[in-house]
């Protein structure tokens, strides 16, 4: 008889064992089931994260080319500056020689004005 009280004693400690590992594998498909959903949601997070740097990389590519764009037009611009600040500079330079021109036409005038009076004064 003293076999059945080993027996059981075995027979417990085994339904005993059975039973925390039913509850660890219990707790481990809840925890799987848990980091499943994890794995889900990060998953989700990536396929926003993909979309959002794709248009991000259209909106880049968009401002780049905005960016060229205008740096085109300023380059036209300053090249249209240059050129109408040397047009300038040529019309100041031909209204000085202009102006040159008619003072010292207009000395000359003077100075025939001059001979013609005292030519006139002599003459009479």
């Amino acid at each position: 008889m003293l076999r059945f009280p080993v027996i059981a004693s075995a027979l417990a400690i085994i339904a005993l064992t059975v039973v925390v590992l039913a509850l660890s594998l219990l707790q481990s498909q809840k925890h799987l089931r848990s980091v499943h959903g994890e794995l889900d949601r990060a998953n989700e997070h990536i396929v926003q994260s993909k979309a959002a740097t794709a248009e991000l990389e259209k909106t880049v590519a968009k401002l780049k080319t905005e960016l060229d764009e205008a740096s085109k037009a300023r380059r036209e611009l300053q090249e249209n500056l240059n050129e109408a600040t040397s047009d300038n500079e040529q019309l100041r330079k031909d209204i000085e020689a202009a102006q040159r021109q008619l003072n010292e036409g207009q000395a000359h005038g003077e100075e025939l004005t001059a001979e013609l009076e005292t030519a006139k004064r002599t003459a009479d």
